[in-house]
């Protein structure tokens, strides 16, 4: 009767482990998922385009590839400014030099 707990409690204990490492690669195949999708090239990598009065507050770009991309990256500094992260000047000077490259 005790070999039978004893296998019992091996099984139940075995069972336990197997679903803990299942939910971990889950959870780490999940998270690499994420990673991916947020490393994923956007044409927006490269060169900050505003660093507020918080240094924390940067992000960084590249040289757009299309007039869309560019105003994208305008509507990103806007949303920056509303949230004030950055001044209305720094905004008015990346704005004036982003539209400067547009075709």
């Amino acid at each position: 009767m005790e070999s039978e707990y004893f296998v019992f409690t091996f099984a139940i204990i075995v069972v336990a482990i197997a679903v803990v490492y299942l939910i971990y690669y889950a959870i780490k195949t999940v998270i690499k998922d994420q990673q991916q999708r947020l490393n994923k090239p956007s044409g927006h990598q490269g060169q900050i385009i505003a660093k507020g009065k918080h240094d924390i507050v940067q992000k960084s770009v590249s040289f757009p590839r299309t007039n869309l991309d560019i105003m994208k990256m305008i509507g990103d500094l806007g949303d920056l400014k509303n949230k004030g992260n950055i001044t209305e000047d720094e905004f008015e000077a990346k704005k004036k030099e982003l539209l400067s490259r547009i075709k």
